[in-house]
C-alpha cells in the first residue's frame, strides 16, 4: 500500500490558517492528491515556543518520515526547527519548504522585539535537525522588512538550504504569493 504524501502548513505570528496563500496552496496540493493539514498555532499574537510546538508535536503525532512535509512561514518556520529538534525519530523527513523563516529579525517595535527575544535566543541543535531533513528549500524576498540577509547565509551554511530569493515580494505574506509558493514546492518536491 502507498503511504499518501502529507503536507503540514504553519502560519505566521498573528496569522491563522486562512492567511494570505494559506488556503490556496491547500487546495491546490489537495488537487495534487497531497493530503493537506493546515494548523492555528496558540496565541499567536504573542506566539510562545513551548506552545507552538506542543501543537506540532499534537498534530502531527511525531511520526513525520518521508511522505512528510513541511510548508511554514517566519515564525512557523522557527516552530518546524523545534518540534525537529525535539523528535525521537531517526526516520527524514520528506521535505520542508521555508518561506520568509528567521533567525534574526530587524525592524520590530520594543513590544514586537520582546515576544520574538525567546525565540531567537533559545538556541536549536541544528546538527540534529539537518540529519533528520532530506531538502530544505528557503524562499527569501529581496525587500523583506523583517528578515535580514543574515538569515540566507545561515540557512545555507547551517542547514545546507536551497535558497531562493525572489524580488520585491515584502514578507511574502500576500494572496497571490502562492504561485510562487507553489511552483517552487512543486519543483522541489514532486511526487
Amino acid at each position: 500500500m502507498i503511504m499518501k504524501k502529507k503536507v503540514f502548513i504553519i502560519h505566521g505570528w498573528g496569522f491563522n490558517s486562512t492567511s494570505y496563500w494559506i488556503p490556496k496552496i491547500k487546495e491546490e496540493l489537495e488537487k495534487l492528491q497531497y493530503d493537506v493539514i493546515t494548523i492555528d498555532m496558540p496565541d499567536t499574537e504573542t506566539p510562545i515556543i513551548d506552545n507552538w510546538v506542543k501543537v506540532l508535536e499534537k498534530v502531527t503525532k511525531n511520526k513525520s518520515n518521508k511522505n512528510t512535509y513541511f510548508i511554514a512561514h517566519s515564525i512557523g518556520c522557527q516552530s518546524i526547527l523545534r518540534l525537529i529538534e525535539k523528535s525521537q525519530s531517526k526516520e527524514k523527513i520528506g521535505g520542508i519548504l521555508f518561506v520568509a523563516g528567521w533567525i534574526t529579525l530587524k525592524g520590530l517595535t520594543k513590544e514586537e522585539k520582546s515576544i520574538a527575544e525567546p525565540w531567537i535566543n533559545t538556541p536549536v541543535n541544528f546538527k540534529k535537525v539537518n540529519r533528520l531533513i532530506s531538502r530544505l528549500v528557503c524562499i527569501f524576498s529581496t525587500d523583506d522588512p523583517y528578515v535580514s540577509r543574515k538569515n540566507i547565509e545561515f540557512f545555507d551554511k547551517k542547514l545546507n538550504a536551497n535558497i531562493i530569493k525572489i524580488n520585491k515580494r515584502g514578507h511574502i505574506d500576500k494572496k497571490n504569493d502562492y504561485k510562487i509558493i507553489l511552483d517552487i514546492f512543486n519543483k522541489f518536491f514532486k511526487k
